[in-house]
This record gives structure tokens, sequence and C-alpha cells, in this order.
């Protein structure tokens, strides 16, 4: 009763209604002997998209660190409500062992909206007892790579090459890549502060449909569209 209750309740709402539904016009057209297969395409696209399955087909390993480094500061990047808040905890969780300076970056969330992300990690540190004086802001920033270059100005103003770098793990990567490409001299020890999915245990659920895992889908893809797009344009100008 428990597994057909999941496999109902995954299949018969968002996302997976939207395999059921191709997948029963195609029976349909079966039936008519007038086969559609690219309903079954699509059934089987979607499903692949929404599973948690494939997730674990995806290489995990995070930017190279360099071990040696002792970190000087940690940069926080903004990333929504959601991850500026775990990435903001793990900056906290890093800040309690070092005692070292915060640098926080991100704009404003919405457009004419009048508090920027790192205004709002700012208090969230303050509340969690994080002395003022540890704080650096940089509100002005809306990319990744503006993350980056607006970043960098501060990292070199105070003579800090060493630095944590905390964002999402899916971000790291192309965080890394903007940092490294912006301030190739500096030393980055990256620090996730939450996976994409959870991949804390494997089981037959991770075959079911999921809001989590087609929210993962979303968010790698857009990840690796942006690296991609970022190695293209800053890569090849680097090298012209």
């Amino acid at each position: 009763m428990f597994f057909l209750q999941k496999f109902l309740g995954a299949f018969f709402t968002l996302p997976g209604i939207l395999v059921t539904v191709p997948l029963c016009l195609f029976l349909r057209s079966l039936i008519k002997k007038k086969a559609t297969w690219s309903f079954l395409f699509l059934a089987l696209l979607t499903y692949f998209f929404s599973i948690g399955g494939g997730l674990y087909l995806l290489p995990r390993e995070a930017p190279s660190r360099d071990a040696t480094a002792t970190p000087q500061a940690i940069v926080v990047l903004g990333g929504g409500q959601v991850s500026s808040f775990l990435r903001t905890y793990q900056a906290f969780l890093l800040w309690e062992k070092e005692q070292i300076p915060l640098i926080l970056s991100g704009g404003k969330i919405e457009k004419g909206g009048k508090t920027s992300e790192a205004e709002i990690m700012k208090e969230l540190l303050l509340s969690w007892k994080v002395k003022e004086e540890y704080i650096y802001l940089e509100p002005a920033s809306r990319t990744t790579w503006e993350n980056a270059l607006y970043t960098t100005e501060i990292l070199r103003e105070k003579g800090w090459q060493n630095f944590y770098l905390v964002t999402s793990e899916v971000h790291l990567k192309r965080a890394c890549f903007s940092f490294h490409h912006l301030y190739p001299e500096a030393h980055i020890v990256p620090v996730s502060s939450n996976p994409v999915y959870n991949f804390s245990t494997f089981s037959w659920m991770d075959f079911l449909p999921s809001g989590e895992a087609f929210s993962a889908w979303i968010e790698i893809i857009h990840e690796y569209a942006g690296y991609l797009f970022y190695r293209i344009v800053y890569g090849v100008s680097s090298s012209t």
C-alpha cells in the first residue's frame, strides 16, 4: 500500500503528470494503430529529468583547492532567499572557527527592491552575533561574473589572496572559474553550502518523479549552460 501510494502520488502530481499524460496519449495512439512515437519520446525525456536516479550519474567533484593556503577571508555569494540563507549559515560556521573577515556579495533580489542580498546576509550574521567589524559588503553584483569582479576589488584592496569561497555545490565550478579568471594569483578554498539534491541514500524512490529532482535538474542545466557560456566568452577573450 505504501509503494502504491507513493507511485500514484508521484505520477499524478507535478512533475510526474507530465510523464503520465504523454504516455497515455502514446498508448491511445497504439490502440488506434497509429503509433505517435513523439509522445513516448516526450514521456521518457520528461521522466528522466524528473527523477533523482540520473543525478547520480553526474560528476560531483568540487573544483581543486590549494591545501597549503591559509584563508584570510570568507567570500559568500548570494543566490536567492533560500540559497543565500544556506550559504550564509555555512559561512557563519567557518567564521566561528576562523574568526576572519567575511565579504558578502549580492545585489538586489528584485528589480526596484530596496535591500540587497549582501545586506540581508549581513542582518543574518549580526543576528548570530557576528561582530560588524568583520563584515564587508558588495551589494552591486547581479551575476556570478559581477560577484567575482566587484569582490575581487575588495580582496585586492585588502591584500587578501587566500580565501574561502562559499556557494552552492552546483554553483562552485562557475564561481571558481570567474574568480580564477579575474584574480589569477588568488588561492581559493571552495566550500559547498548545500548539495543540489539529497544524495545521502539511494533507493527505489529516486526513480519516482519528484519536485526536488526536477528542480535539481533545472539548476544543473542552468549552471552547466552558464559555465559553458563563461568558458566561451571569457576563456576566448583571455587567450586573444
